[in-house]
């Protein structure tokens, strides 16, 4: 099973909460070795969560982590 990393939440506290989409469109918020698992999540409820979670930190976008900056 293929997965597309999405987004990287970067906490304050230095911890990341990173959310990833699976194949069949589970979406996967995982946070250490805690994942919050949602079963064929839209899109709206990804960008709804996403939209909680980001004041908590300052987002990592993909290019960003593939670039080393």
């Amino acid at each position: 099973m293929e997965s597309e990393h999405l987004v990287r939440l970067t906490l304050k506290d230095g911890t990341h909460i990173d959310f990833h989409r699976d194949d069949d469109k589970t979406v996967r918020v995982c946070r250490e070795d805690h994942c919050v698992i949602l079963p064929k999540a839209s899109g709206m409820l990804t960008t709804e969560l996403f939209a909680l979670l980001e004041p908590l930190g300052d987002v990592l976008l993909e290019e960003e982590d593939q670039d080393g900056k």
